[in-house]
């Protein structure tokens, strides 16, 4: 029986001369591994908002003693960290930091607001700051407080508005207002193929191809065409009828 290394990746040659039980069992060790990895991950981004409270009250002690020269001038806050407790900053809990010191600390939300966001959020929130260069009179600055404080079920998309706004990205809307974004065709992709729109399309084809050969007669072209109406019904009521007119006018022409 091959013998296992603890510190050396086992050759696939290896994993493939075990017996079905052997590879049970490393597979049950693996995935008992990525579970218990899978929470610690979840605990940490959990609680990465409070150690952003932490570090904020931290830099704010920390400018304190730069102020009265106790530290050594020139001395960053990393390195001054880093010293105090033997280790990095995280650099998602330093955001969460920068968000409670820029708007909770200025009265642009309340630290209430800030403890019911997700670590995400603040996260996001941190960068329109920094990208409007601290000035909290900012409207990307003020508007991003505005979802810190109603927090909307997407809230996590329209920062990512923001932050997009800001790099001067523009960003194309519907008849409705809404946006025509990488994020929109994602979610409408994931509602179709929760509905089965598009597993229902190639079945439907596929079907019809082994029925009637390759020859396509008019019940098989109405049956491919009624499945696919079924996506195309769904993707106007995502993006709106005349959103979707407008780009099947522009195929036309570009045909």
């Amino acid at each position: 029986m091959p013998t296992v290394k603890s510190n050396t990746p086992e050759s696939f040659e290896t994993l493939i001369a075990l017996s079905l039980e052997e590879l049970k069992k490393r597979s049950i060790t693996f995935v008992r591994t990525s579970k218990a990895a899978e929470k610690l991950i979840a605990k940490i981004t959990k609680t990465r908002p409070q150690a952003g409270k932490i570090m904020a009250a931290f830099k704010v002690r920390f400018a304190e003693k730069v102020d009265d020269k106790s530290i050594p001038k020139g001395t960053t806050f990393k390195e001054y960290f880093t010293l105090a407790t033997k280790g990095n900053p995280d650099g998602k809990v330093e955001q969460c930091a920068n968000t409670f010191n820029s708007y909770v600390e200025t009265e642009l939300i309340t630290e209430l607001d800030y403890d019911c966001c997700a670590s995400d959020w603040l996260e996001k929130a941190s960068v329109i700051v920094r990208c409007a260069e601290h000035n909290l009179e900012n409207e990307h600055v003020l508007e991003a407080a505005g979802i810190l404080k109603l927090r909307p079920n997407d809230g996590a998309s329209l920062l990512n508005l923001i932050k997009a706004k800001q790099r001067g990205k523009e960003t194309k809307v519907d008849e409705n207002g809404d946006p025509l974004n990488l994020e929109r065709v994602i979610s409408f992709v994931k509602m179709a193929s929760e509905k089965d729109y598009v597993a229902d399309i190639i079945t439907t084809v596929d079907n019809l191809v082994r029925e009637n050969g390759k020859e396509w007669d008019e019940k098989t072209q109405r049956a491919a065409f009624d499945s696919c109406e079924k996506l195309m019904s769904a993707w106007a009521e995502t993006f709106g009828e005349a959103t979707i007119d407008g780009w099947l006018s522009e195929t036309e022409k570009a045909n």
